[in-house]
């Protein structure tokens, strides 16, 4: 790994110890939406992630959830999530962490990311056709080959555009029945990260935007490089679509939710 990478590292290291510091304090606004929070963390930490990048990758862009001013595109983008699972983060539940990741303009599974969980302490990074790492000790999933035997972690958040949730919602029933279990964390770093360390054996998301991408794109390339598949599509109703799971389930996975 380059000297660059592991400064990024450590930084997003230090970002959730501020975060942890912060916890106890918090400024809680709503955004637009009435629905979604943030907090004087998520801002900080994102500030702290962006001088980060431009001090060490000044040729790259940059994109936040947080600050619209801070996003720049360039030939390479770093994708940041301060906080991925805020309003756990404010109710003091420790379902949360710092995301980043490193990806090249017209791709989606990117080149470097890290996700770090302050509550346990453990840092995953992967970078690309080299590895998934735990606390610098290099990890493969575990393989599952049965639906019916597998727990799915699941996520969508509803859209505006009530065609697009009617099209996910009648999925559901094939999906409970189909599956062990179903569990929906509204985590996307988690969940992908527990997916490439065999907890879960699936991981479907159905997301809108570059917002909800933030929310998981760190998580692919470490699911990837555990040795799991990811299944990147945009569907034509305007959804994408991940399916991240063993490469021998994958055409059952689709067949459910066709």
């Amino acid at each position: 790994m380059n000297q660059n990478y592991k400064k990024i590292l450590e930084v997003v290291e230090k970002a959730g110890l501020i975060a942890l510091e912060l916890q106890g304090d918090l400024q809680i606004r709503h955004k637009s939406d009435g629905i979604d929070i943030s907090t004087q963390a998520d801002h900080k930490i994102e500030e702290m992630l962006y001088k980060a990048v431009k001090k060490l990758f000044p040729e790259d862009g940059f994109w936040g959830e947080e600050n619209e001013e801070l996003r720049e595109e360039s030939e390479y983008i770093w994708y940041v999530d301060p906080i991925d699972g805020t309003k756990y983060f404010a109710a003091q539940i420790p379902l949360w962490s710092v995301s980043i990741a490193r990806v090249k303009k017209g791709e989606k599974v990117p080149e470097f990311s890290a996700i770090y969980i302050p509550k346990e302490e453990n840092l995953y990074y992967a970078l690309k056709e080299q590895g998934a790492f735990l606390n610098n000790v290099k990890f493969k999933t575990k393989k599952h080959k049965s639906l019916d035997k597998i727990t799915l972690a699941f996520d969508f958040s509803p859209s505006p555009v009530k065609s697009q949730n009617k099209f996910v919602y009648q999925k559901l029933p094939n999906i409970f029945n189909s599956f062990y279990r179903t569990r929906i964390f509204a985590c996307g770093t988690l969940s992908t990260i527990w997916t490439s360390t065999g907890f879960f054996g699936c991981f479907i998301k159905y997301l809108q935007g570059t917002k909800q991408f933030n929310d998981v794109v760190a998580g692919l390339l470490i699911a990837q490089e555990s040795g799991l598949n990811v299944d990147f599509q945009t569907l034509k109703n305007g959804l994408d679509r991940i399916i991240i799971c063993d490469k021998e389930l994958l055409s059952k996975v689709i067949e459910v939710i066709k």
